[in-house]
């Protein structure tokens, strides 16, 4: 099924939104040329893989109530142009499933987002925990500091984000690629009710979110792994970088750690080099090899296995995946 989309699928028009790339792949010879051996099976052979996801929902919205004016600080909100400055507060949940709840966890609370926080009276907002928690037995009880409340203001349903990560894990979570859990939930903030979030993860490079390989602190070479995001917004990033998506420059904020700028453009060349490969495929039916150096050398025959060919630079399922559901939804950002 993938091969037969691979040909519908104009993939010279899109790049994903988020982009994860690891780099042992890239440098490893054997591994970046191999295909996994259940994917090059006829979908006829394959025994179908069984999975199934369970919206996590309670009888009654779960509550978050936050306390703001701890350490000696004026009760606050976060300020509405500052998304780097935690406010300091005390985190307590209300469950009717007891077991999730607990009182007066210290996290601290920031606005987030980019037009959605300067623009709507309802903010979206983000909580870090001091340490690790779960909140209402998202991500199969797995702990973390950070989660994401989005706020939905415009979205008068509450069912549109809901809806689009109900769809990311049928159809990514079935073919075994991360989607962030959710649930909604009530907030209040100094006893004040905000309304109604959507509660979810934040997207990040931590084992069971995003795993992309990580690296001692201070290395410079490039054989890492990188995690980045398009973004209207990217130069607020402090590692960011453009590549021309058919004249147009395009901008993207690296969401990972990285130490220095050579590590920034060899994954920008790498990207642009991958975007022009696909383009140059499937107009003008010219073919590339890239090495380690991010050199490009066209090929003197066409490939014989299209499938094969792509897999060297992309995911071509998690392409196609993410493809389908961007189409459905209509991500206004892409």
């Amino acid at each position: 099924m993938i091969k037969k989309l691979l040909k519908m699928v104009p993939i010279f028009g899109f790049l994903v939104a988020a982009v994860s790339c690891n780099m042992e792949n890239i440098f490893d010879s054997e591994n970046s040329a191999s295909i996994p051996s259940y994917i090059s099976e006829p979908k006829e052979e394959m025994e179908a893989k069984k999975y199934e996801f369970k919206y996590k929902i309670f009888d009654e919205s779960p509550e978050i109530r936050v306390t703001t004016g701890i350490n000696g600080q004026r009760k606050s909100i976060p300020d509405q142009w500052n998304k780097d400055t935690y406010v300091d507060c005390l985190v307590t949940t209300k469950c009717v499933d007891t077991k999730f709840e607990f009182t007066d966890a210290v996290a601290g609370i920031k606005r987030r987002g980019n037009y959605s926080n300067a623009n709507y009276a309802k903010k979206p907002l983000r909580i870090k925990f001091e340490e690790k928690k779960n909140l209402f037995g998202l991500h199969e009880g797995k702990k973390y500091r950070s989660w994401v409340l989005l706020a939905d203001f415009k979205d008068l349903s509450k069912l549109r984000n809901a809806s689009v990560f109900y769809m990311g894990h049928t159809i990514l979570g079935s073919d075994g690629y991360y989607t962030s859990d959710f649930t909604p939930i009530e907030l209040y903030i100094d006893d004040a009710y905000y309304g109604e979030y959507l509660l979810c993860e934040q997207q990040e490079v931590k084992s069971g979110r995003t795993s992309v390989a990580t690296t001692t602190e201070g290395y410079t070479g490039v054989d890492v792994g990188y995690f980045f995001e398009y973004d209207g917004l990217y130069y607020e990033n402090e590692y960011n970088f453009q590549i021309n998506h058919n004249n147009r420059n395009q901008g993207y904020g690296i969401k990972c750690d990285l130490y220095s700028q050579r590590q920034v453009d060899w994954i920008r060349n790498r990207v642009q080099n991958i975007y022009d490969i696909i383009r140059l495929g499937v107009r003008n039916r010219e073919y590339y090899s890239l090495d380690e150096n991010n050199v490009r050398t066209r090929l003197d025959t066409a490939p014989e296995d299209m499938y094969e060919y792509y897999s060297q630079f992309i995911s071509v399922e998690s392409f196609v995946d993410t493809y389908i559901i961007n189409e459905i939804c209509a991500d206004g950002d892409l």
